[in-house]
C-alpha cells in the first residue's frame, strides 16, 4: 500500500497515532483530528551499567567544562576535514572539547567512541551536534545550549527550531560550516546565560512528561480489544 493511501486510511479509520516529542518543543498543530497526540519524549531507561572510561574522567576533572562536538553518522566520510576543523573551532572558541567519532590532538581535547549522552551532556558547557531528533531531545532533556550543524532531512527542522526557541544561539548549516560563525556561536551559547537559562526551562518541562505512559496505555488497550475478538 502506498504511503498517501495508508495515510487516507489512517484518517478514516481515525486510528490513534502518537508522536514521541514535546509539545514544549513542537506545539500540537490546532487543525490536527483528534486521535492525533503528542506525547513527549519517549527516552529509555538510563543505562546503569555503563562505565565511564578512565580517560574521559581524568579530562573532564582536569579543568573547566568542556563543549561536546558531534556530527552524526552522516559525516563519516568527511572524518580528517572534521577532526581539523573542530580542533581549529575549539581552539578559535578558546574551549576544552570532547569529540565523538573523529581523532583529534592535543591535552585540550579528547575523543571518544560510544558514550551516554545522558550522562555526558550535563558535564558540558555547550553542545555542537547535528540537530538529530534524538541527539537534540538529549540535549534539552540535559538543559545544556546547543549549536546545531544540521546536515540533510529533519536536522535542518530541529536545528533552527532550538533557535527559535531561545536554547541555542545559531544553526550553521553543515555544507557552510565556517570556523569564525561556529566557534562566535559557541562563545555566545557558553556566555549568554539566557541560553542555559532558557534550556534548563524547557528541561523542567520536558522531565516532567510521561512520554511512554500513553503508548503502553494505547499498547494494552489495542491489546485488550484484540484479545475479546
Amino acid at each position: 500500500m502506498k504511503a498517501g493511501a495508508t495515510r487516507r486510511e489512517q484518517n478514516q479509520r481515525q486510528w490513534p497515532i502518537l508522536h514521541g516529542f514535546s509539545e514544549h518543543v513542537v506545539p500540537r498543530p490546532r487543525d490536527w483530528r483528534p486521535g492525533l497526540d503528542v506525547t513527549g519524549y519517549w527516552f529509555p531507561r538510563l543505562q546503569t551499567e555503563w562505565e565511564l572510561p578512565e580517560q574521559l574522567r581524568d579530562f573532564l576533572a582536569d579543568g573547566p567544562p568542556p563543549v561536546y562536538f558531534g556530527y552524526g553518522s552522516g559525516s563519516s566520510n568527511q572524518g580528517g576535514r572534521l577532526a581539523e576543523l573542530t580542533q581549529e573551532i575549539a581552539r578559535k572558541a578558546g574551549v576544552r572539547a570532547v569529540v565523538s567519532g573523529l581523532e583529534v590532538d592535543g591535552d585540550d581535547m579528547i575523543g571518544v567512541g560510544h558514550v551516554d549522552f545522558d550522562w555526558l551532556f550535563p558535564q558540558m558547557a555547550a553542545l555542537v551536534h547535528h540537530g538529530g531528533a534524538g541527539t537534540t531531545a538529549l540535549g534539552l532533556w540535559s538543559g545544556t545550549p546547543a549549536v546545531t550543524v544540521p546536515l540533510f532531512v529533519d536536522q535542518h527542522f530541529w536545528g533552527p527550531r532550538l533557535v527559535k526557541l531561545g536554547a541555542s544561539p545559531d544553526s550553521i548549516r553543515y555544507q557552510k560550516l565556517d570556523v569564525d560563525r561556529l566557534a562566535t556561536a559557541i562563545r555566545r551559547a557558553i556566555d549568554d546565560p539566557s541560553y542555559r537559562a532558557r534550556t534548563r526551562q524547557l528541561s523542567e518541562r520536558i522531565q516532567d512528561e510521561d512520554g511512554c505512559g500513553p503508548v503502553v496505555k494505547l499498547v494494552d488497550r489495542l491489546a485488550s480489544a484484540r484479545a475479546v475478538r
